[in-house]
């Protein structure tokens, strides 16, 4: 496998998925979000971003609990048409 840098990409992630069916549940994000300095925040994002599109064409359930505040979490997600 492919060394991690800062953020898994898709390929690495699928990688470590496979072909089991995985769920994946992150509670309460934007709270845990709004306390990253922004590099921090802009390496989350892209891993956000990386693991809806996993979701959307591999077998896993990704569950996010929001508050509906952050909007730059909100359209990582909504860009996979939850």
């Amino acid at each position: 496998m492919a060394k991690v840098k800062l953020c898994p990409d898709v390929k690495q992630i699928e990688a470590v998925i496979g072909d089991k069916n995985v769920v994946i549940v992150v509670d309460e994000i934007e709270d845990w979000y709004d306390k990253l300095d922004s590099k921090q925040q802009k390496r989350n994002l892209s891993f956000i971003q990386h693991l809806t599109e996993v979701s959307n064409s591999k077998n896993v359930l990704l569950l996010f609990s929001l508050y509906g505040y952050n909007e730059e979490i909100l359209g990582r997600i909504r860009r996979i048409n939850p």
